[in-house]
C-alpha cells in the first residue's frame, strides 16, 4: 500500500540519507501526540543506477523538511517506512495531501491573488501573490508600523542633516517606484551604512599598505608609487585622476578619457563611481549627474533620486518587493559593502526603520535558480527545531520558500521564467567594453542564450543555488553550470562557450598543453601580467 508523508528531520545520525516522515492517515497532525524525534525513521529508495554500497552510486540525500513524499513500508508493523519518491506541487500556507486539507495555524485556508508570468515562447502562467497577506495569517512583511523619518537615538552624527537625508530619500523611493516597505528601509538602511544619511566625496587619505590592497591595479607591486601618494597632500581631483586613469584602476569603472578619474570618483548616497556608472544612471534617473558631478553631493533631492534608481535597478528584477528580509538582502549584496562591520551596521540600520528583527541572516547568499532571496532558517548538523503542536510541514518553517509560496514546485528556469533567476544574475555580472589590445575597439560579454520552454529544460538546483542545465528547446539547446557566487559555464546552441570567474582562477597542467585559435585572439588584462618560463 502506498501512503504519502512530510518529511520533518532528515539529520539522520547515520547518515545514510533516512528522513523522518509524518505519514497522512497513520500518524496525526498533533505534535503534541506524536513529536517529530518519535516517527520512525524512512530509507531512501535508490535508482539502479545507483550501486548504494561502499559510496558507490548517488549520494542519497535530497528531500528537505516540508517535501512530501510517497511511502510504502518493509514490515508488517509498518515501523519501517520506505520512501520511493517524492512529490511537487504548488505549495500554500496550508498543507495538502490525498484531498484532506490541513489548515493552518489559525485553523483558516488563505486565499490568494495571482499574478500572470509570460513564458519565454509568449503563453502565460498563472501564479499567486508570492508573498500572500491575510489578516488570519500575518506575515513579517506585515508590519505596518510607520517609517522614523528620524535616525536611530544612538546616532552620534548631524541628527538634522541626517534627517533631512532620510526625508529626501524616502520621497525619492516614491518618485522611482520604490513603494513598499521593505524597499524604503531597504534604501535607508544601505545611505545609513554608507554615510549617515548625509552625501559624502569618497576620501583620499590613504596608508602607502592601503592603497595597494584597495587600489590593486595601480599600486600593487609598487610600493615607491604607493608611498608617493600615501597621505596624498594635493586635491582630490588630482588623486583620483590618476588612481582611477584609464591605464590604472579606471577601466574597470568605464572611464576612458584622460581626467575621468578626477572627475567621476565617489559621491552622493552610495558613493556613485566611474564614467559607466554616471553614464548609466544619469540617462535612468534623469539628473544629469554626468556632466554635473557634484550635484550628487550639492542637491539632496536630485542625489537621493539618483541613489534610490540605482538601487532599484540593481535589486528589483531579483526578489519580490514586498519580501522581507530578502529585499533587503539582495540590496544589500548588490549594492553595499556586505562584509565585516558594514554588513552588521546595515542590518541595525534597516531593523530600525522597519520595526522588526529579522535575526541571524547568511549575507553570501547569491540569487541563484529559482531560489529569489535567500533564506534565515539554519539547517545544518546544529539547526536548532522550533518543534510547534502542528505537524506535516516544515519545523523550521524555511520550505516551502516564502518567495515561491504558491508557485509550481518545478524549477522556474524549466518552466521558461527568467524572473529571479540566474539568467538575470548573469546580465547584471556581464562585462562590457572590454578593450582589444591597444586600440579603441571593444568587445562585450555575451549575454545568455536562455529562451528555455517547457518541458524541454532539465534542471538540477541544490539548496545553496548551485544549477546546472541541460535544455534540450528545439533551437536553443544549451549547457549551464552555475555556482551560487555567480561562476557559471555556458554552452549556447552554436557551441560558443562562456566562462565565468567571481573571484580567482588556476588552472594547473601536469603534462603537456595546447591551445589553437583559428580566429582573432584577445588578452586584456586591466591589472599587471607576470610570465615566467
Amino acid at each position: 500500500m502506498f501512503y504519502t508523508g512530510v518529511v520533518e528531520n532528515r539529520q539522520d545520525p547515520f547518515k545514510l540519507g533516512r528522513c523522518q516522515v509524518r505519514v497522512v492517515g497513520l500518524h496525526t497532525q498533533d505534535k503534541l501526540k506524536i513529536k517529530t524525534e518519535d516517527l520512525p525513521w524512512a530509507y531512501p529508495m535508490q535508482p539502479v543506477t545507483s550501486a548504494a554500497i561502499s559510496g558507490i552510486g548517488i549520494s542519497p540525500v535530497g528531500p528537505v523538511e516540508g517535501t512530501w513524499v510517497i511511502v510504502i513500508f518493509k514490515d508488517e508493523d509498518q515501523q519501517i517506512p520506505i520512501m520511493i519518491g517524492t512529490i511537487g506541487g504548488i505549495p500554500q500556507d496550508s498543507s495538502i495531501a490525498d484531498g484532506i486539507i490541513l489548515k493552518n495555524d489559525a485553523g483558516v485556508s488563505p486565499v490568494f491573488a495571482q499574478e500572470v508570468v509570460t513564458t519565454n515562447d509568449g503563453t502565460t502562467e498563472v501564479i499567486a501573490d508570492p508573498n500572500p497577506i491575510t489578516e488570519q495569517t500575518p506575515s513579517l512583511s506585515s508590519n505596518d508600523s510607520p517609517i522614523p523619518t528620524v535616525p536611530p537615538p544612538s546616532f552620534k552624527g548631524d541628527k538634522a542633516k541626517a534627517t533631512a537625508g532620510i526625508k529626501a530619500l524616502l520621497a525619492a523611493c516614491d518618485k522611482v517606484g520604490l513603494t513598499t516597505k521593505e524597499q524604503k528601509c531597504s534604501v535607508l538602511a544601505l545611505a545609513g551604512g554608507e554615510c549617515n544619511w548625509i552625501p559624502v566625496e569618497e576620501g583620499y587619505s590613504y596608508s602607502a599598505e592601503a592603497l595597494q590592497s584597495t587600489f590593486v591595479s595601480t599600486f600593487k607591486g609598487k610600493p615607491e608609487l604607493a608611498t608617493k601618494y600615501a597621505r596624498w597632500q594635493g586635491t582630490r581631483e588630482e588623486f583620483f585622476a590618476f588612481v582611477y586613469a584609464p591605464e590604472n584602476n579606471g577601466r574597470q569603472l568605464g572611464n576612458t578619457q584622460t581626467g575621468d578619474g578626477g572627475k567621476f570618483y565617489g559621491r552622493g548616497f552610495n558613493q556613485i563611481t566611474g564614467r559607466a556608472n554616471y553614464t548609466k544612471y544619469a540617462k535612468l534617473s534623469g539628473v544629469d549627474i554626468l556632466t554635473n558631478p557634484s550635484i550628487l553631493n550639492t542637491d539632496l533631492n536630485q542625489s537621493a533620486v539618483v541613489t534610490a534608481t540605482m538601487i532599484k535597478d540593481k535589486t528589483s528584477k531579483l526578489v519580490s518587493p514586498s519580501a522581507n528580509p530578502d529585499w533587503f538582502l539582495a540590496a544589500k549584496k548588490g549594492n553595499g559593502n556586505d562584509t565585516g562591520n558594514g554588513a552588521a551596521v546595515r542590518q541595525a540600520y534597516y531593523e530600525y526603520f522597519y520595526g522588526q528583527s529579522i535575526g541571524s541572516t547568511n549575507t553570501n547568499e547569491k540569487i541563484a535558480g529559482s531560489a529569489v532571496g535567500p533564506s534565515t532558517s539554519d539547517t545544518g548538523a546544529n539547526a536548532s527545531y522550533e518543534q510547534g503542536p502542528i505537524g506535516f510541514k516544515d519545523p523550521n518553517n524555511k520550505y516551502p520558500l516564502k518567495p515561491l509560496i504558491n508557485e509550481p514546485d518545478t524549477n522556474r528556469l524549466a518552466r521558461g521564467i527568467k524572473r529571479g533567476t540566474n539568467v538575470e544574475v548573469k546580465e547584471t555580472n556581464r562585462v562590457l567594453d572590454i578593450r582589444k589590445g591597444l586600440s579603441d575597439e571593444t568587445y562585450d560579454e555575451p549575454p545568455s542564450t536562455y529562451a528555455a520552454r517547457y518541458p524541454f529544460n532539465h534542471v538540477l538546483e541544490t539548496e545553496s543555488g548551485h544549477v546546472q542545465e541541460w535544455d534540450d528547446t528545439p533551437g536553443h539547446e544549451r549547457l549551464s553550470i552555475y555556482h551560487r557566487k555567480g561562476t557559471f559555464t555556458e554552452i549556447d546552441p552554436n557551441g560558443t562557450e562562456i566562462h565565468h570567474v567571481i573571484g580567482d582562477k588556476y588552472t594547473i597542467v601536469d603534462r603537456n598543453g595546447c591551445i589553437y585559435i583559428t580566429g582573432e585572439a584577445n588578452l586584456t588584462v586591466d591589472g599587471n601580467i607576470n610570465i615566467s618560463i
